[in-house]
Order: structure tokens, then sequence, then C-alpha cells
């Protein structure tokens, strides 16, 4: 058994609003945890002395406060490859879609890390996650998308699997993404390709991006549910959906979450299409050249 026991907590934010102030701040707390669970959370004046346990880990706060580990819900730590001199591209006018058409933005991402082997992409990781780790992230969602070809995805996830079952870094949610950007030749054979084949066995979750307004969308958006013993489980599988204001669920899909880089009123909509249908909704920031 391993326990540890924090005394002499300043502010302790338990999330709990019926605790204390929002976020559910306790003042002069401690906390107790045994085996990886919480086993007391609140006043150190309510703290009995015969719960904790034996030979546990003492660490004094001094007044400092202690907080939940953020969970970061949409990262890009797997990848190869340097886009710095893109800043200054941009600082200086140039719209992102005029770096992607001079060989560019995702694509140059693409060339790289397709290159990579499963051991250079968990070594990148692993440092990008060690420093999410320094500043609080204690989970980690991490998607493909950099490959745009089945194997070099592949090689993206089996490297965010790695990631995952080092025990000094944060854990890991990895997601298949596929359709990051547009791929070469038929995007329509694509987005079929990416529906039928699945994906391993025991990933965590599958993600279908970037379809626009491809007819093929619908069937990409419901492809998690799809009764292909590949493809992973729906009951953690979050789509992202593009041009939220056009689409809608799909009632063919379980999905959890919706997730997406958002214009305006499209992540009102993305955030208010998670909310309408009881799932969760991660908006990030859009990289188009209107915002």
């Amino acid at each position: 058994m391993s326990a540890i026991v924090i005394h002499g907590i300043g502010a302790l934010c338990t999330c709990d609003p019926l605790v204390g102030d929002a976020p559910g701040v306790v003042r002069d707390a401690a906390l107790v945890a045994r085996d990886g669970r919480i086993v007391y959370a609140g006043p150190e004046s309510g703290l009995d002395r015969a719960d904790v346990p034996r030979g546990a880990l003492e660490v004094h706060a001094r007044g400092a406060a202690v907080l939940p580990g953020f969970v970061d819900a949409h990262t890009h730590i797997v990848w190869l490859g340097d886009r710095g001199d893109e800043y200054a591209r941009r600082a200086a006018g140039a719209t992102y879609e005029e770096i992607a058409a001079s060989g560019g933005g995702i694509r140059a991402t693409v060339r790289a890390t397709a290159a990579g082997s499963v051991e250079e992409l968990a070594s990148a990781g692993r440092e990008r996650a060690r420093r999410m780790l320094a500043g609080g992230t204690t989970t980690v969602e991490v998607k493909s998308g950099y490959g745009l070809e089945h194997e070099a995805e592949m090689r993206q996830l089996d490297a965010a699997d790695r990631i995952g079952r080092w025990v000094d870094l944060p854990d890991v949610v990895a997601t298949y993404l596929p359709l990051h950007a547009v791929p070469d030749g038929s995007r329509d054979e694509y987005i079929d390709d990416v529906c039928t084949r699945g994906v391993a066995a025991g990933r965590a979750a599958t993600c279908v991006t970037e379809v626009g307004n491809s007819p093929r969308a619908p069937n990409a958006i419901a492809a998690p549910d799809a009764s292909e013993p590949s493809t992973s489980p729906s009951t953690s599988t979050p789509v992202r959906v593009p041009g939220a204001d056009r689409t809608r669920w799909s009632p063919r899909s379980s999905a959890t979450a919706a997730d997406g880089h958002t214009c305006r009123s499209t992540g009102r909509c993305i955030a208010r299409c998670g909310w309408r249908s009881g799932r969760g909704s991660t908006c990030g920031p859009c990289f188009c050249s209107r915002c």
C-alpha cells in the first residue's frame, strides 16, 4: 500500500461547490490519498489521525494551493519536424492558406512525421509530455493526424500508447484523427477507406475530422458506431465536427464529445451541440485567415 498526506494547504480546490466557495475551495485543508485514490479532502481540523495510513509520506504545503491536475482534451504532441519559420511569415502578413500553398502548414509536418519511426515519435512526444506534467497537466488526449496514410497514423497511435505506459508522464488517451488535412487523391475514397478499415482493437478513441462538405461526411461521423470489430468502442468515441453550424449529431453515432477548431459562431454551435445532446464539447482556437 502507498499513501500520501498533505498538510498545511492554504486553499484546496475540490471542484465541489457544496464544500466551499467556487470552485469548491476549502481553506486550511488537508488531503489524504491511498493506493492512487483520494480518501480525504477537507479541513485539516476534520482529519482524524487514525485515518492516516501508517508509513504514509507526509508533505507540508506551507500554505500553498492544491488543485486537481489539468486535463488537456485536445493536443498534438506526437509529431516530427520544425515549422518555426512559419511564425515569421505569419507575423509578416502571410495567411495560413498562403503558407500551406507553398508547402508549409500541416503538410510540412505530415512529411516529417510520416517518415518517422515509432521510437522517434515516442521520444519527441515524451519530452513534450514531460513539460506538460511540469505545468500541472496529469491527463492528456493525444491525437494522430500527421500521417494521412494508414500505417503512418498507426505509428503515431503506437507512439502515444508508449508514452502512456511511462509512469513518470501524464495519463494518455489516444485519438485516431485520420482526416486532419485533405489527403492527396480522392477525398471521398480516403474517407470510405477510413470508415471501412477501422483501427486496431483497443484504441481509446476514434475521431474523424476535416470532412467538410463531402457527401461522405455523414458516413464519417456515424462511422464509430459501425459493427466493424476492429473499430474502437463507441462509448469513448469523440467526433470532431467541422462546420458545426451545418452539421448535427448523426442518429447512429453515440459519440461522447464534439471537438474542433472553431470560427466565431461555429464555436458557439459546437458548444451548443454538445450541451443539447448531453455530450461534452471542446472548442479550440481557429487558424483561418478571417480570425
